[in-house]
């Protein structure tokens, strides 16, 4: 319950959660929506996304018990999730977020208290598989904040190569464009430790690396950069991975939990492109044509919204970046929407 209340949602916020199902954070967020209760119909709204549909008709039944006008539900891949556009004025606009929350799916080892699973299934192959799609779906989500706004990444798994690596890298590819908010003073009376600056990644049969240099080739397919600490001091200093809310089953009685809460200062670097001129159709469909196809194919609106919508987002790098990122990952289906 901790991510939707570091969130620190209003009622006029625009809300996604990029990781919805089953919803219980949802429902929080709804909840928030509906502060005021003189207010029938708040100006903001939740769109709760999942790539499982059975979780989605899940999703719906627990929304519906609040009976809110102002959640709308999806079915789609959170890592190559479409920008949606509004109409503003007359013409269309890209939509951008003021809260993303990114409980994203995860190896699950926070959870053995609870889940006997866990026990029997559990390996450090788990994370070392599921932190590629993270990156993925964070990086996603930051790009449909807007300027501002606030990103909660959340994980129930202790592992740094699911937590603190994702966001060290996130943090190194914002160039500046994202930080880490200081929530020490938000939730009192919550214990909790702060985000590792060191760590290492061990392989499925007990092999440790300190870093990308000692990993040999062989190794390359599993063991991906992204998963080691920044070797430069002063980056890694001005990161603030200390930030991070590390929560431990032993302090509370609880599970293990791992919180970030991000803050965007400005557009991600490759999204600084300039804005198209509207009419410019067929300097909007150039770069789609020359860019490789990726797991962000489904990311854009189709051709004809288009070529009647200035787009400042979602250029060639991104597109190009993430085809790298899915190659790299050895996982081709993974982030490609269906």
């Amino acid at each position: 319950m901790i991510p939707p209340l570091l969130l620190n949602a209003h009622p006029h916020h625009k809300i996604l959660d990029m990781c919805a199902a089953p919803g219980s954070k949802t429902t929080q967020l709804i909840e928030m929506l509906h502060a005021d209760m003189s207010v029938p119909f708040p100006e903001g709204f939740v769109i709760a996304n999942d790539v499982d549909n059975k979780r989605c008709y899940l999703l719906v039944h627990q929304a519906k018990r609040l009976s809110s006008p102002c959640i709308m539900v999806v079915n789609h891949d959170a890592a190559s999730i479409p920008r949606l556009s509004v109409d503003v004025g007359g013409r269309k606009e890209i939509l951008f977020y003021d809260r993303i929350l990114c409980d994203v799916p995860c190896s699950g080892d926070g959870t053995m208290r609870k889940n006997i699973d866990v026990w029997k299934k559990w390996t450090t192959l788990n994370s070392l598989q599921l932190h590629g799609l993270q990156l993925r779906i964070a990086t996603r989500g930051a790009e449909q904040l807007v300027e501002g706004g606030r990103m909660v990444y959340s994980t129930c798994s202790l592992n740094p190569i699911e937590d603190e690596a994702v966001i060290a890298s996130l943090l190194e590819k914002s160039e500046g464009a994202l930080e880490l908010a200081d929530v020490s003073s938000e939730l009192p009376g919550l214990k909790w430790m702060p985000g590792l600056t060191q760590w290492k990644v061990m392989t499925k049969d007990g092999q440790w690396f300190a870093s990308w240099d000692e990993v040999p080739h062989s190794r390359h397919t599993q063991i991906r950069p992204t998963m080691f600490p920044p070797k430069d001091v002063n980056t890694l200093q001005a990161m603030h991975l200390e930030r991070c809310l590390r929560i431990l089953p032993h302090h509370q009685n609880t599970g293990g939990f791992f919180v970030a809460v991000l803050v965007k200062k400005s557009s991600m670097p490759w999204n600084k492109r300039a804005p198209k001129l509207q009419g410019d159709s067929a300097e909007l469909r150039a770069p789609a044509q020359s860019s490789p196809p990726g797991p962000t194919g489904g990311t854009a609106a189709g051709p004809s919204e288009l070529e009647r919508t200035p787009v400042t987002g979602m250029g060639d790098a991104e597109v190009i970046e993430r085809t790298e990122n899915l190659d790299d990952n050895g996982n081709k289906k993974d982030g490609v929407c269906g």
